[in-house]
């Protein structure tokens, strides 16, 4: 015990979460978490604990006050200056605390490795609907809106999209594979909805969990059109080209492995090849519609990192559009409901922390707005 003096904390912990692992609207839990890690001195994991409190309506005078006491305010005007700044980009290790466990790993890490030839094989033109005029450069435009797109691009470590802007056209914003010069240029067009976006942390939520969909795994599922049918092809597709043995349409699975393995070069082809015989080898049973559902909610949790308010991640998710073969399975209740128990775990914390933007105690928590590494 000398050396985990918090080992009685972590042991009562992981009782609540158990519990709300089987109740998750367990309150009394909620509340015995908070004053655990506060008795602790964990400001961060108390803070998240209330938040989730106060989101619920259920918190205490106390509860409310240690929320609001640490808590970032908004400065619209001053963004990024006076407003709480990632100092780290996502890692693999903040990876592994936002993946959600769902979201099969052999998968992802096979997605990732074809996502280019993927996107360059499915990348469509631009629509003539999309003119010079829509799009703006969010390197140079002072707008808060370029100003956290590019702060979201540089925390994720992804590529920059382009980006065009839809003022009058319904929605919140759509994430496009287009192909320019024969080179793939990532397009997102900003919609109406998002354009009137109340606070930076209402646009921190949007473009977090969209631009997550830049990730090459999961960009790869927005070249196939978000669908789960065309993934398990390609899935398949792979398997056979590799010389795999699988169910389905042999000339169809060949035409597909085709486009794809000719646009991967040989060292790629040969890391893939290997992961997919681990896949094989571990008797892994892939449900494409899970792993899709499962990715989503990563997206969602990648949002809820960068904002750190639970009111405006809902808020946006309920007017979202439906997503292609994922919306069917999962409304926006269901995703509100998993960030509520994502912004209670351990995972969340560590998160936090890997970016730099956990709590801290008062005093030391505002000297730290301001990017401190690239």
């Amino acid at each position: 015990m000398v050396d985990r003096p918090h080992a009685h904390v972590d042991a009562a912990a992981r009782q609540h979460y158990a519990l709300i692992a089987s109740e998750p609207f367990r309150y009394a839990s909620y509340h015995a978490l908070h004053e655990l890690h506060r008795r602790a001195g964990r400001v961060d994991a108390a803070w998240c604990v209330a938040a989730v409190l106060v989101f619920l309506e259920q918190a205490t005078p106390e509860e409310e006050a240690y929320y609001q006491q640490h808590c970032w305010p908004d400065l619209r005007p001053n963004f990024p200056p006076n407003f709480p700044l990632a100092t780290q980009r996502v890692s693999d290790v903040t990876l592994q605390h936002v993946f959600h466990p769902d979201q099969d790993l052999y998968v992802t890490g096979i997605m990732g490795l074809i996502a280019p030839a993927v996107a360059m094989w499915r990348a469509v033109e631009l629509p003539g609907s999309l003119g010079a005029r829509d799009r703006i450069d969010v390197s140079v435009d002072p707008s808060l809106l370029s100003r956290i797109t590019k702060y979201v691009k540089d925390v994720l470590n992804v590529s920059q999209p382009d980006v065009y802007l839809r003022p009058d056209d319904p929605g919140d914003l759509t994430l496009m594979n287009i192909k320019r010069s024969d080179r793939l240029r990532p397009t997102m067009v900003v919609l109406q909805n998002l354009l009137r976006a109340e606070t930076e942390r209402h646009l921190l939520f949007a473009l977090g969990h969209a631009m997550m969909d830049l990730y090459p795994p999961h960009f790869c599922f927005v070249a196939l059109d978000r669908s789960p049918q065309a993934l398990k092809q390609v899935l398949l597709a792979c398997l056979h080209g590799v010389g795999l043995r699988v169910q389905g349409d042999v000339a169809a699975l060949d035409q597909i492995s085709r486009e794809i393995f000719g646009r991967m070069q040989p060292a790629a082809r040969d890391q893939l090849r290997s992961l997919l015989q681990k896949l094989v080898e571990a008797g892994r049973s892939v449900d494409v519609q899970r792993w899709a559902a499962a990715s989503e909610l990563t997206a969602c949790r990648v949002g809820l990192l960068l904002c750190a308010d639970l009111r405006a991640a809902s808020q946006m998710l309920s007017q979202e559009q439906t997503l292609l073969g994922v919306g069917a399975t999962m409304s926006p209740r269901d995703k509100v409901r998993e960030l509520v128990l994502y912004g209670i775990s351990e995972d969340y914390f560590a998160a936090r922390r890997s970016l730099g933007l956990d709590a801290r105690p008062s005093g030391a928590q505002f000297a730290r707005t301001g990017r401190e590494s690239s």
